[in-house]
């Protein structure tokens, strides 16, 4: 199986429909939209089949939203049916960001504001380090997304104050 650390695989889509809440209609659309505009950003393994695709979204969402005593029991029921699951290694700058841009995607806003304090917070830093900046830079351009301040102004999150809020957009050059 390839990995690809940058590219979206079925867990990423289910978390961001469970988080999104919405109807199974609406599940269908975005897995739907995703598939046919932004195949190249899926993991290999699922670019050429539909179906193959949809079916390991709902499977993982399934997994996702169980309880953690169930989880292993899904698991173990998967594996013997012979249903691949998650095989890919989670990096917490590309979830992060890839539950961004798909907020981005698939809701009415085109952009995701935040506080750079809480950013850095939800990754789990207390304090901006030049890794923790080299991380997520890498993340962000890899993902094809970009921050911004207020008035569309493009931003180095390096430089500016913590207290700022920036501006995510998906790349203007994509």
């Amino acid at each position: 199986m390839v990995y690809t650390k940058y590219k979206f695989t079925p867990w990423d889509i289910a978390r961001y429909l469970i988080i999104l809440n919405s109807s199974r209609s609406r599940e269908n659309e975005i897995i739907s939209d995703f598939f046919q505009n932004y195949n190249n950003e899926i993991v290999w393994d699922y670019r050429k089949d539909f179906n193959k695709f949809r079916n390991e979204v709902y499977n993982s969402m399934i997994i996702l939203s169980a309880r953690p005593y169930e989880q292993a029991e899904i698991q173990k029921t998967l594996k013997d049916l012979k249903i691949k699951t998650n095989d890919y290694k989670l990096d917490k700058y590309g979830t992060y960001f890839k539950l961004k841009k798909l907020k981005i995607l698939y809701s009415e806003k085109s952009y995701c504001s935040i506080n750079l304090e809480i950013m850095i917070n939800e990754l789990g830093y207390k304090r901006r380090n030049s890794i923790l900046i080299e991380n997520i830079l890498r993340a962000v351009n890899a993902l094809h997304l970009q921050f911004y301040l207020k008035q569309y102004t493009p931003c180095d999150i390096a430089r500016i104050k913590l207290n700022q809020t920036v501006i995510i957009r998906v790349s203007d050059i994509y």
